[in-house]
């Protein structure tokens, strides 16, 4: 015979057992939903898709919440050399910190800011040929002597900037730069895109 009090005691034990089993099924299953906080060494080379060259110990770009922070160090540019899986969440570059587009494009969901480095060009398309794109789809806060460059020889080279609907672009001082270091072979695109 069930009694009321064993009813109420199943049906709670039910309860909780159902709770405990959905959080682990949540936890074991949805690491992969939230993104990694990706900061550049370039402790093996320059490129991108080496894992080693970030900490922690993987590839930005491989789920679609990942941040990326390019600041200086012992080697300050990262050649982008895939298009990566994914669109990043948020890009820091910071002073001295380059970004070269030589392989791949890049998207942006969210904030992305710039601090800039007179002349070397913090976003920049140094060799690879064809048309490469950054997207950036968040507001921008673009820091003092920011330099988009062009300088690849190779001839037909296409760095195409575009801006989401919804960006705020913030010059927080002095100027931005748009070079075409290698006259007659590059080409530079600005667009922005909604309404």
């Amino acid at each position: 015979m069930i009694t009321t009090h064993s009813l109420r005691s199943r049906i709670s034990n039910s309860f909780g057992l159902r709770l405990a089993l959905c959080g682990i099924i949540l936890l074991a299953g949805g690491t992969g939903a939230w993104g990694v906080d990706y900061s550049w060494t370039g402790a093996s080379n320059q490129p991108w898709s080496t894992a080693a060259n970030w900490n922690p110990n993987g590839v930005p770009g491989s789920t679609a919440t990942d941040t990326v922070n390019i600041s200086p160090g012992a080697t300050s540019t990262v050649i982008l050399d895939i298009t990566p899986a994914n669109p990043i969440t948020q890009l820091t570059i910071g002073a001295n910190g380059r970004l070269d587009m030589q392989g791949g494009s890049l998207t942006v969901t969210g904030t992305t800011s710039l601090s800039g480095t007179s002349g070397n060009g913090v976003i920049r398309k140094t060799a690879g040929g064809g048309t490469r794109v950054l997207s950036l789809q968040g507001a921008v806060t673009i820091g003092a002597n920011t330099t988009f460059r062009i300088t690849d020889n190779t001839g037909g080279a296409r760095l195409n900037l575009q801006f989401g609907s919804a960006v705020v672009c913030n010059l927080t001082s002095y100027s931005l730069t748009f070079i075409n270091a290698t006259a007659g072979t590059g080409i530079l695109s600005v667009s922005a895109g909604g309404d």
